[in-house]
This record gives C-alpha cells, structure tokens and sequence, in this order.
C-alpha cells in the first residue's frame, strides 16, 4: 500500500491463481485446510488488512483502491462496481459488514480496509465465476456463522456473477469497471504498477510475506479463552495468566478493523487479570470510525465471560 502512487485516488485490478488468503488477524488453522493446500500446491497467504478468509483463482477478480486516507471514499467506490454492472443490466447492492449481494442476495464481493502513513486501501474480490467445490473444499468457518443465518454452509452462500450474466468474459469486466472508475472520478491514466513501485520494497514485502512466521503466526502456550460473535465480527481473544498477569494474549478476529484488534491484543498483554484492568485496557484502545468495532461491547463480554 505504502507504494502505491501518490495521487488522489487509484485502481488496481488483479488476479491470483488458486490461494486461500486470511485476514491479518486469522488464524490459518481455524480458517483453512492447511495441509490439503499443502499437498494440493494451493498458496496461502495473510494479507494486512482485517476480514475473513477467501479463496482466490483465475474466476476471481480482485481490486484495490488506494488513496489518501482523507479521500477515502468506500460508497463511492462501491459505486464504480455498481455502475460498472449496471451497464451490463445487472444490479448488485451492499449487504451484510463488508459484502456485495446479487439479486438472490448471495454473495459476490467480500471487501476489506487497511490505513498506514496517512494511505488506505480499500479492496476485496468479484466472483466472476465461483469455484463452489474448491471453496467448500479448502475453507473451513466457524459453523455457526451460517448455521444462525440458516445458510448450510460457505459455499452455498457465494454466486456468480456469470449466474445472471452467462457471456460475460474477465476482460469484459475489467473494461466496463475501468470505464466506470474514469467517469466516477474523472480522467486518468493506466500505469504499471510496477513500474513505479520501489522493487527492492517490494521484494521485501514479499519475502516477508512469502514466511511461515507471517502466513501461519505463532502458537503461544494459552490456556483462557474468551470468543463471541459481535456485529463487527468473530472475536476470539486466548490467553495465558501466570501469578495474577495476563503473561500472554493472541487475538482472532475477522473484523475489518484490524488495527483495533492488534491494538486489544497488545493491550491487554501484562494487563492485571482483574475486571477493571480489563475494562480500562479495553476501552483504552484507538479505533477506526465508521468500521463498527465497539470497545465497550467487548471489554464488558470478555469481563462477563470471565469473572461472572
């Protein structure tokens, strides 16, 4: 993100072949068939933004926009993929924290945030066409995530955009979204994006999140653990008390605010184990506006959940 370009607002279309990618608080292990991807060459990765984890091949397109982090304009930009669609005689419409919902009102688009050094990245995917099987196969969410919402499972929840649209080709999509952005937000022009990146930055970044230690995480010795469904998301928070102190807190979450999350997990890390101290670290950490992760909800469900 730090080396996109520095203009007002930009676009990014891109593909993957076949990878399950998490979100940065997941854990692989909850999330993932970590060893059939293993043994079936299917990449995985951890992005560093929040939300849940998807499974990417060539049916999928994803896109990215980046822009100042006071530009940031997350229903105009739904909008260059609705007017996108539209142009096609398909309508679609935001559902759910962070989806796009076909006529049906499955699933399309999952989107996701990220802000770092005053830029953010606004991005997620477009299910051209949803390898269903794959998808079942590879993702493994938490059961009751459907089972509330009387959906069977992760697959049955997703469509295709080739569902209402049987014609339409990766190309086709990426001219009329491409088209779309333009008139939204005025003339431009296509660049390489790597052809203005700093490619040693890049390399790093790469390697870095090419290794164990950030695609798999670490798995401390916890024996506490708090989870809850909030409006904004799983939270799972473990942790390891020695001698009154949380000694130890590794959080799970697919919230969008994946800042948040980090900031809950250093918080309450050497915190005294006492009601009070979990209340005050809790409601003590910074959140992003408008990305629905309540401090005050969770510091009062974990305190319940432990101390009543």
């Amino acid at each position: 993100m730090a080396q996109s370009p520095p203009c007002d607002i930009g676009l990014m279309l891109w593909q993957n072949k076949n990878a399950v990618v998490i979100g940065r608080n997941q854990s692989a292990w909850s999330e993932c068939r970590v060893p059939l991807l293993q043994s079936e060459g299917v990449e995985l990765a951890r992005r560093i933004s929040g939300g849940g984890a998807v499974y990417h091949d060539e049916g999928n397109l994803n896109f990215s926009f980046f822009s100042s982090q006071d530009r940031l304009d997350t229903a105009r930009n739904v909008r260059v993929l609705a007017d996108a669609l539209h142009s096609l005689g398909l309508d679609i419409a935001p559902g759910g924290r962070n989806d796009i919902l076909l006529p049906d009102g499955k699933k399309c688009s999952g989107q996701a945030f990220a802000h770092t050094n005053g830029r953010s990245l606004h991005h997620g995917t477009l299910l051209l066409r949803a390898n269903r099987e794959n998808i079942a196969r590879y993702l493994t969410p938490r059961q009751h995530k459907y089972a509330s919402k009387g959906i069977p499972s992760v697959a049955a929840r997703v469509g295709s955009l080739t569902d209402y649209l049987p014609q339409l080709s990766m190309g086709m999509l990426c001219e009329v979204i491409e088209t779309s952005f333009f008139r939204e937000y005025g003339h431009g022009e296509r660049v390489d994006a790597l052809s203005i990146a700093d490619r040693e930055t890049v390399a790093r970044l790469a390697r870095e999140q090419a290794s164990d230690a950030w695609r798999l995480g670490e798995s401390p010795r916890l024996d506490t653990t708090f989870d809850a469904q909030f409006p904004f998301g799983f939270l799972r928070l473990s942790m390891r008390i020695e001698n009154g102190i949380i000694c130890a807190c590794k959080a799970e979450s697919d919230a969008l605010d994946a800042d948040a999350v980090t900031r809950l997990e250093s918080a309450l890390t050497r915190a005294p184990y006492t009601p009070d101290a979990l209340r005050e670290r809790a409601h003590g950490i910074t959140v992003v506006p408008g990305l629905g992760f309540d401090r005050v909800k969770v510091a009062q469900a974990v305190v319940e959940h432990l101390f009543d």
